[in-house]
């Protein structure tokens, strides 16, 4: 006990040191394996890209004829193994089957100016070329889910709906300027207007991977932009194609190559690029948050269909249109719902961070403040009692058994101390190996009958990894006077433990 006059208690009882009731133990691991080593290098995927781009711009002017068109697709299929050998993705299948689908394609190439598919809406139109490229999109389209799927993501809801929207609104476009006037194309065999109308089908709603993906791109990481823009390039090609087989458009075959030719530089580069290949975790507020890229794709795909769908005439009753504009509407308002729960959460994990103590969940210094004032300010709450506990030569433990190990005993301390104390009794951490614990209606034969309940509690050893713990606490205890303030009452409870 300090001075007559002082308002500070301390317990302290017999001293007992610390001591470490079991030896280190010796500890083995296997030889752990080694991480995959990536030697895929961005510049090299970046260099590519460029060069085969421009070969591609150069066989869309026309002026090397057609020959460009096998080397460059036959150029994108080697790059694509190549990518695959040197960055050594943990799943290689996708990027294989990916390959597999650029080879596909190119066969359907060469089938279809050797049966002159292209430009022939007629019965005699060969399905030969469909049977070679079908297999081809669902290669591709079965990779990028699988890929997309793969990833390490954290409250994703917010991203696939995103990823929803893009692909809705995108289909919700090529239904109304593509898809419909091709089906609705008199004097033609359905067939081959079927066959023309599901290629842009198919690679709009490759779209829902590939922008996932894309959210979820790790910082720094731009080789997920060559996928999305190979996707792209997909879906616009075979929309442009659409239009050119209805005579829709009149172009140069060598312009509407150009497309399809960006899709297998696009990918391959991305095959070569290692950032493509790595799978980040992202936290929730990443997951919900919008970038200005993000935020204006969203606002295209809610609006653009809108517009588009609204100014065609002829779709009017058509119940596709409806259906689509309803299924954004709806995908919208979920959007919506989400991101508001989602600033909620992050609100509430923020307020959570500022307030407790991350290692053991109890509340901070500014927390217990706050506790004690509210106390304070109510006349019929009083006495007040705050308790300031140290834990006595808390360093050996880190010193001896490691940070992690101190770790585990201030989490068990912090339980224990809670499951000792009442219910109404507040415990929380400050810092370090320091608690304060705010009672209310406890005199001071009350508060220094808890501490010692508290201090009896601490006798118990306490189990961590390198063996049984025996450890003591200090505890000072200062009580409230009319006009005392939190801040003050602590500073008076850490004298009585220092005194203690």
């Amino acid at each position: 006990r300090g001075p007559p006059t002082s308002r500070s208690v301390s317990t302290c009882g017999a001293r007992r040191p610390t001591w470490l009731a079991a030896t280190r133990r010796s500890t083995w691991s296997p030889r752990s394996s080694r991480p995959r080593c990536v030697h895929g290098s961005p510049r090299a995927a970046w260099t590519y890209f460029a060069c085969a781009a421009a070969l591609a711009v150069v066989h869309a002017t026309g002026v090397a004829g057609f020959v460009l068109y096998p080397i460059l697709t036959a150029a994108a299929c080697v790059a694509g193994v190549i990518g695959v050998r040197r960055c050594r993705p943990t799943q290689r299948w996708p990027w294989l089957a990916i390959v597999a689908a650029g080879v596909l394609w190119t066969v359907t190439s060469l089938v279809r100016d050797a049966t002159g598919a292209t430009g022939n809406l007629t019965d005699s139109r060969s399905l030969l070329p469909d049977v070679f490229a079908v297999p081809g999109y669902l290669l591709f389209g079965i990779a990028l889910i699988v890929m997309a799927r793969s990833r390490s993501i954290r409250e994703e809801r917010g991203i696939v709906i995103d990823a929803l929207l893009v692909a809705v609104g995108s289909a919700a476009m090529v239904f109304a300027t593509v898809i419909q006037p091709t089906l609705a194309l008199e004097g033609t065999w359905f067939p081959a207007r079927l066959a023309v109308a599901i290629y842009p089908a198919m690679s709009t709603w490759m779209l829902i991977a590939v922008v996932q993906m894309t959210l979820t791109r790790s910082s720094g990481s731009s080789g997920h932009w060559l996928l999305l823009g190979g996707v792209a390039a997909l879906t616009i090609g075979d929309a442009v194609y659409a239009l050119g087989e209805i005579a829709v458009l009149e172009m140069p075959l060598n312009l509407i190559d150009l497309p399809y030719l960006l899709v297998a530089v696009c990918i391959s580069a991305a095959a070569l690029h290692p950032g493509v290949h790595h799978q980040p975790i992202i936290s929730p507020l990443e997951a919900c948050g919008f970038r200005p890229m993000r935020l204006f794709a969203v606002a295209l795909a809610i609006v653009a269909p809108v517009v588009v769908l609204g100014a065609n005439s002829s779709l009017q009753g058509d119940l596709v249109p409806v259906v689509l504009l309803a299924v954004t509407a709806a995908l919208a308002v979920a959007r919506i719902a989400f991101a508001a729960k989602a600033e909620k959460n992050a609100r509430d994990e923020l307020f959570q961070r500022a307030t407790h103590d991350q290692l053991t969940g109890l509340p901070s210094r500014e927390l217990l403040l706050e506790h004690a004032t509210a106390l304070l300010r109510n006349p019929s709450d009083l006495p007040v009692a705050l308790m300031f506990l140290d834990l006595d030569e808390f360093k050996l433990v880190n010193d001896s058994l490691g940070h992690a190990a101190g770790d585990m005993l201030l989490m068990q301390v912090g339980e224990r101390i809670a499951d000792t104390v009442r219910a109404d009794d507040v415990v929380g951490r400050i810092g370090g190996d320091e608690f304060v614990v705010v009672t209310v209606g406890l005199d001071v034969d009350g508060a220094r009958a808890l501490g010692d309940r508290i201090r009896r509690a601490m006798r118990a050893p306490f189990e961590l990894p390198g063996g049984e713990v025996f450890i003591s606490t200090s505890i000072g205890i200062t009580l409230a006077e009319p006009g005392s303030s939190a801040p003050e009452m602590m500073q008076e409870a850490a004298t009585a433990m220092y005194h203690s």
